[in-house]
């Protein structure tokens, strides 16, 4: 039998990042693992190479191929020089994790200095994108920021792609976060004066209310949104966003933003237009919104535009 060479990814980035999934999937195929099984070593290797862009800043993925008595099997080793894991028995319980959750809102005082832990989280979310190959930056962004309120959620598209499109993409993100409590046609209309000097955006943000188990939504432009019901008996099984036609920063059509019923795991998803419509025909109501990010954008990338899957399940709603 011929030894595979040892397979070496440096991950820096978020395109690091899809390389190792793409080098992991294709050695497991090699050594003859089924499309599923596949599919679970990329995921693996997805979250571990993720987890070092967020918390490391930069490392390596290994894949190394090792044989058994009468079967081989994939050894998957992610090494960085990171902070390290600072309460490890804490970090070993079940369900434990320190991204992808919103633990904290600012109180409703002392202008937002002050912070009340929330015992469970409102959303869970994981978010998937790349850039246009070829490119450094992509300028496809997002916003999941808690407000007053309960949660604003936004996917943003910067016109074009490259550096200008990151640029617009990034001041929005900017204006979102810096005017969360705003309504969200207001936050709309900041944006567009703000980015008149850029190319433009087009972008959908969603403001979740799990008091009231309300979601108010808008979109300009082609990010889709879609939300898909944990419970039919709630509603229609899947909404879409009602999408107008527009550049923000640019040609900013009349406004009115859509407000509907929520229940606790319903999950909303936001894709940008690197992304091909076909994804809501497979939607995932439950399980893990990081791997399902990352599973519609490799199914479901085009690869002629920067790209980007955000999915946010709503488990704070508590009416």
């Amino acid at each position: 039998m011929v030894a595979s060479p040892e397979i070496r990814v440096a991950i820096n980035s978020d395109p690091d990042i899809v390389i190792a999934r793409q080098k992991g999937r294709a050695r497991a195929v090699e050594l003859g693992f089924s499309s599923g099984d596949a599919t679970l070593i990329a995921t693996a290797i997805s979250e571990l190479a993720r987890n070092i862009v967020a918390y490391a800043k930069k490392g390596m993925i290994t894949l190394q191929v090792v044989n058994g008595s009468n079967r081989q099997g994939i050894a998957v080793t992610a090494s960085d020089d990171g902070p390290g894991i600072p309460d490890i028995r804490q970090a070993l319980r079940d369900g434990f994790s320190t991204s992808g959750h919103l633990a904290t809102r600012p109180r409703d005082n002392c202008g937002g200095e002050k912070m009340e832990t929330i015992k469970e989280p409102m959303v869970e979310y994981g978010v998937a994108k790349l850039a246009l190959p070829g490119h450094d930056q992509s300028g496809d962004h997002h916003v999941v920021r808690c407000n007053r309120n309960g949660v604003l959620i936004a996917a943003i598209d910067g016109i074009g792609h490259g550096e200008e499109a990151a640029d617009a993409a990034k001041l929005a993100a900017s204006i979102l976060n810096a005017s969360v409590d705003e309504p969200i046609i207001s936050l709309v209309e900041q944006c567009h004066e703000q980015l008149r000097p850029t190319r433009g955006v087009v972008l959908s943000v969603a403001s979740i209310d799990p008091a009231h188990g309300m979601m108010t939504w808008i979109g300009v432009g082609n990010v889709q949104g879609v939300l898909m019901r944990a419970d039919t008996k709630n509603g229609n099984p899947q909404e879409t966003l009602l999408l107008r036609s527009g550049v923000v920063g640019s040609r900013l059509p009349p406004l009115q933003a859509t407000v509907i019923p929520v229940a606790k795991d319903d999950t909303l998803f936001f894709v940008t237009d690197g992304v091909s419509g076909n994804f809501v025909e497979n939607l995932p109501v439950l399980g893990n919104p990081q791997r399902a990010a990352d599973r519609i954008l490799e199914r479901y990338r085009i690869g002629t535009d920067d790209a980007l899957v955000l999915i946010a399940r709503l488990v704070g709603i508590r009416t």
